[in-house]
């Protein structure tokens, strides 16, 4: 059985940032709301339910994006 080729490093750091923008967004929009409406609108009790995920999924993916990073800067062979 053979396996996928792992994706390009750099692709993965391009999905990894979306992935960390998308979270930061999400953690944005929550501090910013009052706390009515938190509890009194839709979408916020919906980001208070997620918000242990939002935030696990943004440690996460800072963690990738920094993993892949290191990865292509330790990989990155510069020519003068």
């Amino acid at each position: 059985m053979s396996t996928a080729p792992e994706r390009d490093p750099a692709k993965q750091l391009v999905t990894a940032r979306m992935l960390v923008a998308m979270f930061e967004s999400q953690l944005t929009e929550y501090a910013d709301m009052s706390d009515h409406d938190r509890e009194h609108t839709d979408r916020g009790r919906d980001l208070t339910e997620r918000l242990p995920g939002l935030r696990q999924g943004h440690t996460q993916w800072v963690a990738r994006a920094q993993a892949l990073e290191d990865h292509i800067a330790h990989t990155t062979h510069h020519t003068p």
